[in-house]
């Protein structure tokens, strides 16, 4: 089975100059917990990503104002990401090698095309179970001792 058979396709993004509130607006709106940061309205470019989890360490708990800190300035640019021709299982070894729990999919330009989740997996991939929540619980294991 295929990345591109599990992903989720109805994406919101943001671009680098918008705000962290936007971003924040935008995760209350689609429930979730990622949203990609693209190049502009009409280049999907993945630059980035940012999570809740860096809205709040860089922005809530350093007491900045999350209108104007601009997501280029906490958003995550190591990014770890597949292809739509990719196996499921290159999918859930990102997730388990990296401890995350969504991969952004690009395309062989880079562009963003859709994102793959713990919840995709499970719900969608034909994958035996045992192996997907064995490979998958290392995700949710503390990394530090």
């Amino acid at each position: 089975m295929q990345v591109k058979d599990v992903m989720t396709t109805d994406l919101g993004y943001c671009l680098p100059e918008e705000s962290t509130s936007q971003a924040a607006y935008l995760m209350k709106q689609l429930d979730t917990g990622i949203v990609p940061i693209v190049a502009s309205e009409s280049n999907k470019q993945l630059l980035g990503v940012v999570t809740d989890r860096d809205l709040c360490m860089a922005v809530m708990a350093e007491g900045l104002d999350p209108r104007s800190v601009k997501l280029e300035e906490c958003m995550s640019t190591a990014i770890v990401a597949t292809l739509p021709e990719d196996d499921i299982d290159l999918a859930i070894n990102l997730m388990r090698d990296h401890q995350i729990r969504r991969v952004p999919v690009v395309n062989t330009s880079g562009e963003l095309e859709g994102m793959v989740s713990t919840a995709d997996v499970f719900q969608r991939a034909e994958v035996p179970a045992k192996k997907t929540h064995e490979a998958l619980s290392s995700v949710s294991e503390p990394s530090y001792t």
